[in-house]
């Protein structure tokens, strides 16, 4: 009931950088699993961190990647085998945002390291460019029961998203450009196989 207590009093802070490191050092000195503790982390204050100029709301693609890298930097320490799902379905240049792809650079050598992620010392790693991302990465809740049914469903999304762009690629070929008949009909095989060949995500 005291943990409960001190972690309802940390959630109500204006910092959710502060807050989450708050909460993962109460974890540790409770004894106690982080995830149980996630929960009480408030949605994101408009004054926590320094802003970018960059005030538009995020475009989808945005919000996709965002959804793929925040479990990876809130809960990927307590959960290693994340990272591996990650990398073995997607890579840095899968991701459409060029924040994302350097944020999901960045959080894969952080994890490497096996140690707690620090929040407040990744914040400070973060090329001013990459800080509106940043932001919106923080801004969402997890639940921390649905966190990777969730991480999962992004990845999906990810791969289910490239996998139409190459078919719309090889379509725009087949109707724009002039191939002699054998090139055709590679292409026209190209783009069945794809179709036929829907992405899954490898667990």
């Amino acid at each position: 009931k005291i943990v409960t207590e001190i972690a309802d009093m940390i959630g109500s802070w204006d910092s959710p950088l502060l807050v989450h490191e708050s909460l993962r050092r109460l974890s540790q000195l409770a004894s106690v699993p982080e995830w149980t503790l996630c929960s009480k982390e408030p949605g994101r204050s408009q004054a926590s961190l320094p802003k970018t100029l960059d005030k538009s709301p995020p475009a989808p693609n945005q919000v996709l990647e965002a959804d793929f890298l925040r479990p990876l930097f809130l809960l990927g320490p307590s959960e290693p085998d994340w990272l591996r799902i990650a990398e073995r379905n997607l890579a840095p240049e899968q991701l459409s945002h060029p924040s994302a792809q350097r944020l999901y650079a960045l959080c894969k050598e952080e994890l490497r390291k096996n140690f707690p992620l620090e929040l407040l010392a990744i914040h400070s790693k973060i090329r001013e460019e990459d800080r509106n991302f940043w932001d919106h990465l923080l801004e969402k809740r997890i639940d921390p029961e649905k966190a990777f049914s969730h991480f999962l469903e992004s990845i999906q999304k990810i791969l289910e998203r490239r996998w139409m762009e190459q078919r719309e690629e090889i379509k725009n070929k087949i109707v724009k450009a002039q191939f002699e008949e054998d090139e055709a009909l590679a292409l026209a095989k190209q783009f069945d196989d794809l179709k036929k060949a829907p992405p899954k995500v490898l667990t």
